[in-house]
């Protein structure tokens, strides 16, 4: 069975987006005449082939090539080839929502990846279901540690062991035991699984610098003065610590958009109309935002500008966990804060698509090459001149199926 959603380009035209079961489709592609952009070296390649096997990139070039008999050819002249967004920081629904309209709506939006911070027991599951559909690739995060987790060193070794056993990508860290924490990290280190969450204020910040805890919302980085922060700067460089500052959830819980706005951004006539209603009905957020939120608004703006130049590895987000935060389509409204904040667009699509595969495989090519995982975005501008290209996207390829 396959599932049609009607997808409104923001520019008013139409097209019909089908979501088909992969147990139904298992597709093969070849792209003729694409340009591939880079947008570490910020050019586009000349008309070439893209050929996609089982997923994966298998050949570039201009070459007569076989292809299976079950390859689909895709007629590409004048459009432009770059990876996916990746959204690294999403809480899956509990039960507003359900799952397949969420993961829809972020596929939608051209978001190829996902890296979901609930950390539930289900999610594990849950990704074995939605490896039926074309939904974004899930990366999932441990059930959360907090600071009555562990009580001794072995207890680390049993928990995390558990957790690399279950097929978890990361550990989820609410709060850690201060005399246990050397040997969280370093037992976390061993099995290779990585650490995010909420700023740790009982440890030392550059002890979780230099343990490469990935620290979401900018917590800890904001109480810091001039001096030390750009000291901390020059750490997260050094220590290649990521960085997920989430900018839309701050300026969406400080007021910062009216009712009208927020019912009017990219995305929110595909949210279901009960879920609509209950938005509009419940609307809490401040009429207007105070002076002490704007000067914290104005720091992280700041904040995020410094690291940027400093060149941190930053991971885009808008932490789409609250009313009105659209999922997928709220990356747009993040990246316009980054415009915001002062950040090149090759700065903003850095984060967005090439700093999270570094992020999960520390040798992944930043550039579209044979062996990139066919997760991409068909675009007909260059975002490098003009991000609004993301908003006009002429088909999303998952896994080397094309929606378009």
């Amino acid at each position: 069975m396959t599932k049609t959603f009607y997808f409104k380009h923001l520019t008013g035209y139409l097209f019909i987006f089908i979501l088909a079961k992969q147990n139904l489709i298992a597709q093969n592609l070849l792209l003729k005449d694409v340009q591939i952009l880079s947008i570490n070296q910020a050019t586009l390649s000349k008309p070439t082939q893209v050929y996609v096997e089982n997923g994966v990139v298998q050949y570039i070039g201009n070459k007569p090539i076989k292809t299976k008999t079950d390859t689909k050819i895709y007629p590409a002249k004048g459009k432009i080839l770059t990876f996916g967004m990746q959204d690294m920081h999403v809480h899956f629904p509990n039960k507003d929502i359900d799952a397949d309209t969420f993961l829809a709506l972020f596929t939608k939006a051209g978001v190829t990846h996902i890296r979901s911070m609930r950390g539930s027991g289900y999610d594990i599951q849950f990704r074995q279901d939605s490896l039926k559909a074309n939904y974004p690739n899930l990366y999932l995060a441990s059930p959360i540690v907090g600071a009555n987790t562990f009580a001794s060193r072995g207890q680390i070794v049993e928990k995390l062991m558990r957790v690399k056993q279950k097929g978890y990508d990361l550990i989820k860290v609410f709060a850690l035991n201060d005399t246990l924490a050397d040997d969280f990290f370093a037992i976390a280190d061993s099995l290779k699984l990585k650490t995010a969450g909420h700023y740790l204020a009982n440890i030392p910040l550059e002890k979780q610098v230099q343990n490469r805890y990935c620290i979401e919302h900018l917590g800890g980085y904001d109480v810091l003065d001039s001096l030390r922060l750009r000291d901390i700067i020059t750490q997260l460089k050094t220590q290649k610590t990521y960085v997920s500052p989430t900018l839309f959830w701050y300026f969406l819980q400080s007021g910062a958009y009216s009712l009208t706005e927020l019912e009017n951004q990219d995305g929110f006539s595909f949210v279901p109309k009960p879920i609509q209603a209950k938005w509009q009905q419940n609307y809490a957020y401040p009429k207007q935002v105070s002076d002490s939120a704007q000067q914290a608004l104005a720091q992280k703006l700041n904040m995020l500008k410094q690291m940027a130049d400093a060149e941190v590895l930053l991971l885009f987000s808008p932490d789409a966990s609250s009313d009105f935060a659209v999922p997928g389509f709220s990356m747009f409204a993040e990246m316009r804060l980054w415009q915001k904040a002062g950040l090149s667009n090759q700065q903003i699509l850095r984060a967005m698509m090439l700093n999270p595969l570094k992020y999960w495989h520390e040798n992944a090519s930043m550039d579209i090459a044979v062996g990139s995982e066919a997760n991409f975005l068909l675009l007909s501008k260059n975002p490098l001149q003009d991000l609004n290209a993301l908003q006009n996207i002429d088909a999303i390829i998952v896994n080397g199926r094309v929606m378009e």
